[in-house]
């Protein structure tokens, strides 16, 4: 007896569904490029991202083209977007493409360092760890600190200042003096928004680290400066 082919012609359809659905999920994994102030859901990717900094409200991102993508709070401007608006997605900053560090303050201040080892900051500038004049409060868009007269090493943004190594191994601090955290010769209980070297230190230092009342410096022997 003739065996009855029980084939239904809509198995032919949704194979071709599944075909195509299957292809542009491949497709959509591939890197996207992205505008200025743009917001994207894959971008940048867990597997892209090489250097991540979380503060207080909000965290920044630069994945390996050397962008820079920031999302969470924005009330200061710390997402570097020109406004004060959340972003819950990750948002890129500027069109640049040469960012090596980033540090996302507790206090919604953030600064980053490019391949030129310029630091630009913004966000949050109350006592003026923005390095500009404290009586602009919040900086909005990346701004560069051409106080500093020099190239960097690394970053690091504390509650309400900010401190630098140099290229040339000198620690260099502004903001919020309220504690001593500076090191420097502002008066404790003063702020400063001019970065200032701090002089008294000895050995080799290549990263610091700034806390929500003090900065500390390590330097490449680990040794800690407190």
């Amino acid at each position: 007896m003739p065996r009855t082919s029980t084939f239904d012609p809509r198995l032919r359809w949704a194979s071709i569904v599944v075909v195509f659905f299957a292809s542009t999920l491949a497709v959509s994994s591939t890197p996207i490029s992205a505008d200025i102030g743009e917001t994207r859901s894959d971008h940048p990717r867990a597997s892209d991202a090489e250097k991540v900094s979380a503060g207080g409200t909000h965290t920044c991102a630069i994945p390996s083209d050397g962008s820079l993508w920031c999302w969470g709070g924005n009330n200061r401007g710390q997402l570097g977007q020109g406004d004060t608006a959340d972003r819950s997605l990750p948002t890129r900053v500027g069109s640049a493409s040469n960012w090596r560090a980033v540090s996302a303050g507790s206090n919604a201040t953030t600064c980053a360092v490019n391949t030129l080892n310029e630091v630009f900051c913004w966000g949050y500038n109350f006592s003026g760890q923005v390095a500009v004049d404290k009586a602009t409060t919040s900086v909005t868009n990346p701004t560069k600190v051409t106080a500093l007269g020099t190239t960097v090493q690394s970053v690091s943004v504390g509650s309400l200042n900010s401190c630098v190594v140099t290229t040339s191994s000198e620690v260099r601090c502004w903001g919020s003096n309220s504690y001593g955290q500076l090191g420097t010769a502002v008066s404790i209980g003063q702020t400063s928004h001019t970065p200032t070297a701090i002089n008294n230190l000895t050995g080799t230092y290549n990263a610091l680290a700034a806390g929500s009342d003090s900065g500390s410096s390590r330097s490449n022997s680990v040794r800690d400066c407190r």
